[in-house]
């Protein structure tokens, strides 16, 4: 069940809409101002606002913006439903960061529909970037190494690795299962100036696999060759 907030001053009307939605599926929370919008929107999470303009002690434009800069809710959906409907009005809504702008008096299963049909746009802006996500974050049994934060833990607990080591582990996952030559390796590391060799090579793996711990078994050694992450 999605759950929505409804910001709207005129009580009658707020109840009446709070009702209607809540007959058609959603969770409905009810506030009267933008300033209660964003204290609740500071403590709790929504799937969708649902924001009206013109209202006393903060208007709707300035809740937008101010939401648009509270931690965690930069992308989450705001459609307006306001009587105002000039197109200046509309398209300023929009460029400051609205989803869509419906005009009152609306019908129920129309608002409906444009709420479907934000959600779906939000569902999917989400679903991109975990899968942007998950390709950034390598996993071997309790070994995990983000590429984008740099980041490699074992057992749940952050490695202090160099910047050879955290490229020779990403390496190795990356490629789990294949055997990987020193000179394979080599390139992993080897940087701008500077020189490696396959000796330099064999200890770093040696001080990876200490710091990996109960993780160290998941290199294996293949004389003559080099390394290899097992499969699971």
């Amino acid at each position: 069940m999605k759950r929505v907030l409804l910001v709207e001053d005129e009580v009658d009307l707020g109840e009446l809409i709070q009702m209607q939605l809540r007959r058609t599926g959603y969770s409905v929370d009810y506030v009267e101002n933008g300033v209660q919008a964003l204290e609740v929107l500071k403590n709790e999470a929504f799937d969708l606002v649902l924001l009206d303009w013109m209202m006393p002690e903060m208007d709707g434009l300035s809740t937008l913006m101010r939401v648009r800069n509270l931690e965690g809710k930069e992308e989450m959906p705001i459609i307006f439903l306001t009587a105002l409907a000039h197109p200046d009005q509309i398209c300023e809504a929009l460029n400051c960061g609205a989803d869509d702008y419906v005009v009152k008096p609306v019908d129920i299963q129309i608002l409906d529909a444009r709420i479907k049909s934000v959600l779906r746009r939000s569902d999917y802006r989400k679903s991109e970037k975990q899968s942007q996500s998950f390709g950034q974050t390598l996993q071997v049994s309790k070994i995990t190494l983000d590429k984008k934060t740099y980041i490699a833990t074992t057992n749940e607990e952050k490695m202090e690795l160099t910047r050879s080591e955290f490229r020779l582990l990403q390496a190795l996952m990356e490629e789990q299962g294949c055997v990987l030559t020193r000179k394979q390796l080599i390139e992993q590391v080897q940087g701008e100036g500077v020189i490696v060799t396959g000796r330099t090579v064999d200890t770093h793996i040696f001080s990876l696999r200490k710091k990996l711990g109960d993780q160290s078994e998941w290199i294996e050694t293949i004389r003559g060759v080099g390394y290899r992450m097992k499969n699971e």
